[in-house]
C-alpha cells in the first residue's frame, strides 16, 4: 500500500529489501501485486519485486535488466504466455526470462501464485519455462 503519492510506474516493490538476496541468488522473481515479494519473503525466498501490474514500464525493464540476473515472471493465471512472451521481447538480448505457466491447473481461479507456500513451489519445480 502507498501511503505517499508515488511514480508506481517507476518502482520495483520491494527491491530496497531484497536486492541483495537477488544478486546472490541469481534470480529474481517478478510478480505482479505489491503483496507478492511480502509473501515469498514470509516463505523464505527473499528474492522477488512486485511490478504493481502485469503492464510493466520501460523504468522497470531497465531496472530489471540491470539486475543482471534470471527473471523468473510470477504472474496471475490470466496472464497468457503471449503477453509474457510481449514483455520478454521488450528486454534486451542476453537476459535470461523465465515465467511459472500453471498449465498443470493447480491454481484457483482467483489464486495468486504467491498464495500457497505448497502450490508456489510445485509451480517452480514443475512449471517454469523458458521465455527468451
Amino acid at each position: 500500500i502507498y501511503l505517499e503519492k508515488c511514480a508506481r510506474s517507476q518502482i520495483l516493490y520491494g527491491l530496497n529489501k531484497t536486492y541483495d538476496y537477488i544478486k546472490q541468488n541469481k534470480k529474481c522473481y517478478v510478480a505482479e501485486a505489491e503483496k507478492a515479494p511480502i509473501q515469498l519473503w514470509d516463505m523464505g525466498y527473499r528474492n522477488a519485486v512486485g511490478t504493481g501490474g502485469k503492464k510493466i514500464t520501460k523504468i522497470q525493464i531497465e531496472k530489471l535488466t540491470r539486475l543482471c540476473v534470471d527473471l523468473v515472471f510470477v504472474f496471475d493465471k490470466d496472464v497468457s504466455k503471449n503477453e509474457i512472451q510481449d514483455i520478454a521481447n521488450r528486454f534486451i538480448d542476453g537476459i535470461n526470462i523465465y515465467a511459472i505457466i500453471d498449465d498443470k491447473k493447480i491454481l484457483d481461479e482467483k489464486e495468486s501464485p504467491t498464495d500457497n507456500k505448497e502450490k508456489f513451489e510445485y509451480l517452480i519445480k514443475n512449471c517454469i519455462y523458458k521465455i527468451k
